[in-house]
């Protein structure tokens, strides 16, 4: 399953509208859209089909659980000590949502280069 994740802002608004429609049109097969900090208001066809959950902060079993689909998925999957290490890591320092962000987004993308 893939995993989009942004951090609303003005200028990707449209950006996140088109992505939410693909996903509700089934244009994008076995997508989740995670919209962070959002809210306004949404579409009633995508109010349908969206889980608007209360969101308090990642934790590392948030990472963790991300990396090691995510992995799985691209079939590169990480031994117990890697994931863990990767998940320190990007948690290290008590990061802000936007630093985990950028430092999973990282992460996230060398794995999947790493199986071209």
């Amino acid at each position: 399953m893939g995993h989009l994740i942004f951090e609303i802002e003005t200028d990707v608004f449209y950006f996140i509208v088109d992505l939410a429609q693909e996903v509700v049109d089934n244009q994008l097969r076995n997508s989740q859209l995670v919209i962070i900090g959002y809210t306004g208001k949404l579409s009633p066809r995508v109010k349908r089909v969206a889980l608007v959950e209360k969101f308090n902060g990642i934790t590392s079993e948030h990472v963790r659980d991300f990396l090691g689909e995510l992995a799985r998925e691209v079939g590169n999957p990480f031994s117990s000590a890697e994931l863990l290490a990767e998940v320190d890591k990007i948690m290290a320092g008590g990061p802000s949502i936007q630093e985990v962000s950028d430092r999973a987004r990282r992460v996230a993308i060398e794995l999947m280069w790493s199986t071209l």
